[in-house]
């Protein structure tokens, strides 16, 4: 009986040091480490990975040597892995294709098979990959359009049928639709498997996987469906097994999710009553310490590793007062990085974790101010315009008209920087 076995994961960011913590960037690598142990110990006949391996285009040495250094043992263990493009890891396979960029490098050392917009042949497994990296908007699915014409028979039946792309899915992110179920139907594929999603999401029905990121590159990434006591420390990656039946048609998918425990994020969200600050912060020592033990519970190996709180408090204290909430002052030598949202006020910590789309925050800092029909009085502003464009957060600060010019003019920059850096600039 014909049989396979592969693993799907994505977005491991590699790095990326979040918060300017060189602990940051080491736990990105250790994610990635732990992963390939574990589909090591599974064995499977491939491994499919949906894009961003890495956090920049353009990574440095190091990052690069951690990259080989993870790939390697995957090489060593003869488990092959094939690698779509995301938006991190370069803007247009254009651009990839003439400079190389590091997955063709990876590529070309024999440590990745890239996909780069095409369909390949896993002839003795009897399996097809439909490949297609990140794009702007919805023009992915002109690219799996273009892809299928120049492949009259990638849907044959007798072979297990994948595409895999770098995109949001229709039901992941309310106002971002890069592709929609019914196009996936359409196709008719027997796994789909997406990346670029942070947050482990499935639709069984339709056979459609992405198996969120191995770290969270911003906090919101933390808020997955497996929260213990406040406590959010696990990234995913999926399993899937499939063989053909005695009519000779591929069984219905079996998809296990694996979990691999990562550093722990605390996420803290609720009102007090309280009516001072030495009575609020009794209160917060009780929650954090509360969290604090709950960690060991969970996975007594972290015990000694310091979290990252995110707290969000609302209180009943005078404006002029709560100025006088000192948490990172407080709780800076139990967590390595502290973010806060108290009363509405948010800390300037949190602007460290919209810096996440792979466009320099100095580029678009220097468009900003040179852009005469923009006034914008603090350019810090641009982390928030950053999150406005990638989930459609509505604004209160900007018009629609505002956040529409500038999420035009970041994309047009970026292909810009894309081109030059093509021709070698």
């Amino acid at each position: 009986m014909v049989k396979i076995q592969f693993v799907h994961t994505s977005d491991w960011h590699l790095g990326y040091t979040q918060y300017n913590k060189i602990e940051r960037n080491r736990d990105f690598k250790d994610a990635a480490l732990k992963l390939v142990d574990k589909i090591i110990n599974i064995k499977p006949d491939f491994v499919l990975h949906t894009g961003d391996v890495f956090h920049l285009s353009k990574p440095s040495p190091s990052t690069i040597i951690q990259s080989v250094e993870i790939l390697s043992k995957l090489k060593k263990s003869k488990i092959p892995i094939y690698v779509v493009r995301g938006n991190h890891d370069g803007g247009t396979s254009n651009y990839l294709s003439k400079e190389g960029g590091v997955l063709k490098l990876l590529d070309e050392l024999n440590l990745i098979k890239y996909i780069d917009d095409e369909i390949i042949n896993l002839d003795n497994l009897n399996v097809k990959i439909l490949g297609v990296g990140y794009y702007h908007g919805k023009k992915i699915n002109d690219k799996i359009e273009e892809v299928l014409s120049e492949n009259d028979n990638f849907l044959e039946k007798s072979t297990f049928n994948i595409v895999a792309i770098h995109g949001f899915v229709e039901g992941q992110m309310e106002n971002d639709i890069q592709i929609s179920l019914k196009k996936i139907k359409d196709l008719g594929v027997n796994y789909f498997g997406a990346g670029h999603y942070h947050i482990p999401w499935r639709d069984e029905i339709n056979d459609i996987y992405a198996p969120g990121s191995l770290e969270c590159t911003k906090i919101s990434d933390a808020y997955r469906n497996d929260i213990i006591n406040n406590i959010s420390m696990f990234s995913s990656f999926y399993e899937i097994n499939s063989e053909v039946n005695n009519e000779k048609i591929w069984t219905k998918l079996k998809v296990k999710e694996h979990k691999i425990s990562t550093r722990p994020k605390v996420l803290l969200n609720y009102i007090s009553k309280m009516d001072s600050i030495e009575n609020i912060k009794n209160e917060l020592d009780n929650k954090i310490e509360t969290a604090l033990n709950a960690i060991s519970e969970i996975d007594f190996t972290r015990i000694n590793e310091k979290p990252i709180l995110n707290l969000k408090l609302s209180t009943n204290l005078q404006i002029n007062e709560t100025s006088k909430l000192r948490v990172l002052d407080w709780y800076e030598n139990k967590f390595l990085h502290i973010i806060t949202n108290i009363d509405g006020i948010a800390s300037d910590n949190l602007l460290d974790d919209y810096n996440n789309l792979g466009v320099e925050k100095e580029i678009i800092t220097d468009l900003l101010k040179k852009d005469k029909f923009l006034k914008i009085e603090d350019i810090d502003f641009i982390y928030q315009f950053m999150e406005i464009i990638e989930y459609g957060y509505k604004s209160q600060k900007l018009s629609n008209e505002t956040v529409n010019l500038i999420s035009q003019k970041i994309h047009e920059l970026e292909n810009f920087q894309l081109q030059k850096n093509s021709r070698g600039f």
